[in-house]
């Protein structure tokens, strides 16, 4: 059904089992991994323990404040590796005590304290490395850490309080703090070697569905609750995935044969760097083909966690507000309760002078959540050059203008990476971003 499948799925039916790809997976990724490593410059190699070395002269490095996304710098496009390096100082009655090293990395990283190697991780995520007793010293202590960014955004996430290396019993720790200044450069980018091999298993079609689905089947179920999104957030994979997920939802209703179950998925939370000009985005685009997958099934209901996102992590902490929100939907699709489930959502809009009128379903008692004034709408003309907007609330529509846009044709709401729309319904859900354009106009 699927032709960006067929590849995989002519290894299936030809009989290539899971084993036969993973194995020739790890030959082929550790001969990429060699020709990676060999090819970054900062490696340790014969003559010594390269930019990890103490006694590197890093006076050339640019200047950075960590932690900070590569999103929000100037390498914003880079995928590869990264050299990061400080100085921290460990007084003499703390050194020798047990330490542990706290950040968070994006991708993947090796962490050396004065030439040595302290642990490395292969999967983006926060870093609680046990230092051991005799790396570190009394006096002036040198930290470097490279970062693999293998795709999207990398760098060092979390917050910047986080970033620290702690000695002693949880209880009465002393903690030397490391975000703030820090000396970095680039390695070597991945496109300067050939592709990087991806993991076999989980991206090959009938894998997951196999290993995780299948063997629910002959148990009985009310519902689903999905949260999935992130990795689809591709020019090449938000065109099709509204269609994908529209059929794995049936296909998962006919396999089970008890009928077209409740299906609840969540909406991409906000996520990287606050734009300060409206701009287009892979991440509202992959939200607009979430909201597609309603009008192409049934009995389904999207929780959106637009508000509660976090700029620095990919996976925000607040998920109690997307609970309840996924309760909402199944209080009223599974158990027939009359209780509002969706926030505001674009039905239909109209063009009056200067202003644009945009029509809202589920929009009983709109309201701005913070009191301030509607934020997270953006207006354009014919030349689709959008300019953030005045909003206002008017019974259950929005009227958008702007004094620098005389003819409008288009609105967009919470159109961003992280949107800052603040309109919501009587039941204190949150309007689903949209757009009033297309692609194609």
């Amino acid at each position: 059904q699927f032709e960006q499948h067929s590849a995989q799925l002519k290894e299936v039916k030809a009989g290539v089992t899971d084993a036969e790809l993973a194995a020739n997976y790890k030959d082929r990724f550790r001969e990429w991994s060699k020709e990676f490593d060999n090819a970054d410059p900062g490696n340790p190699g014969d003559s010594g323990s390269g930019w990890a070395d103490p006694s590197f002269d890093d006076s050339t490095w640019k200047s950075i404040q960590l932690p900070i996304t590569l999103y929000k710098t100037e390498l914003r496009t880079y995928d590869g590796s990264l050299w990061y390096r400080r100085t921290f100082s460990v007084p003499e009655e703390d050194a020798g005590k047990p330490a542990t090293l706290h950040f968070c990395a994006d991708d993947e990283d090796d962490t050396y304290i004065n030439g040595k190697k302290i642990a490395s991780t292969n999967k983006a995520g926060d870093r609680a490395y046990k230092v051991p007793a005799d790396t570190i010293k009394a006096g002036e202590n040198t930290i470097a850490i490279r970062i693999v960014d293998t795709g999207k955004d990398g760098g060092f996430c979390g917050k910047p309080d986080e970033m620290q290396i702690t000695f002693g019993a949880a209880s009465d720790s002393v903690i030397i703090p490391l975000r703030g200044e820090w000396r970095f450069t680039t390695g070597v980018a991945l496109d300067e070697v050939s592709g990087r091999p991806t993991i076999p298993n989980s991206i090959r079609p009938t894998v997951l569905y196999n290993a995780m689905i299948a063997p629910l089947l002959d148990f009985p179920i009310r519902g689903v609750i999905w949260y999935q999104g992130e990795g689809n957030a591709r020019k090449d994979l938000i065109p099709i995935y509204a269609e994908n997920f529209a059929a794995m939802i049936d296909g998962w209703r006919d396999n089970w044969n008890i009928g077209e179950f409740p299906f609840l998925f969540v909406q991409l939370a906000s996520y990287r760097a606050i734009e300060p000009e409206p701009k287009e985005s892979e991440w509202a685009e992959l939200r607009e083909a979430q909201a597609i997958t309603m009008s192409l099934t049934t009995n389904t209901a999207m929780a959106s966690a637009i508000d509660i996102g976090d700029e620095d992590n990919i996976h925000p902490k607040n998920k109690l507000d997307v609970g309840k929100r996924l309760a909402k939907g199944a209080l009223a699709l599974a158990y027939n309760k009359d209780v509002e489930y969706i926030g505001p959502q674009y039905k239909s809009h109209e063009v009056k002078d200067n202003e644009i009128i945009i029509h809202f379903a589920h929009a009983a008692d709109l309201k701005v959540k913070d009191g301030e004034k509607l934020k997270g709408f953006a207006i354009a003309g014919a030349d689709k050059q959008f300019v953030w907007a005045d909003a206002r609330i008017d019974g259950n529509t929005v009227m958008v203008s702007s004094d620098k846009v005389d003819n409008p044709v288009a609105v967009r709401y919470g159109w961003a990476n992280f949107s800052q729309g603040n309109l919501y319904n009587g039941a204190d859900l949150p309007a689903t971003p949209f757009r009033t354009d297309s692609p194609e106009n």
